[in-house]
């Protein structure tokens, strides 16, 4: 279901995000434009945010309620259309 003009809620959010703080904008916006093959630029870009919260995740203080919290946000990134994300940042 669409939502603000992006797919849906978690491909939204994700861009919201990723464009929200300038050193990882310019990030993103280098991967998008690093590759021809904007398959090849989403799963660069795909790997980026995993890795990246992931390493936060990790870095933190793990809780009790940690695991849900980590299944739960991977889960709502499986819903994110990265090729939509590569799109509006390329040529920017």
């Amino acid at each position: 279901m669409e939502y603000n003009g992006w797919k849906n809620h978690a491909t939204w959010c994700v861009a919201l995000h990723l464009s929200n703080t300038p050193h990882i904008n310019d990030a993103v916006i280098e991967i998008c434009n690093r590759h021809e093959d904007e398959y090849d630029a989403l799963q660069e870009l795909r790997d980026y945010v995993y890795d990246n919260i992931d390493r936060t995740h990790s870095e933190a203080i793990w809780g009790e309620w940690d695991w849900l919290a980590s299944d739960l946000m991977h889960a709502y990134l499986q819903e994110v259309d990265f090729l939509e994300i590569v799109q509006h940042n390329k040529n920017q």
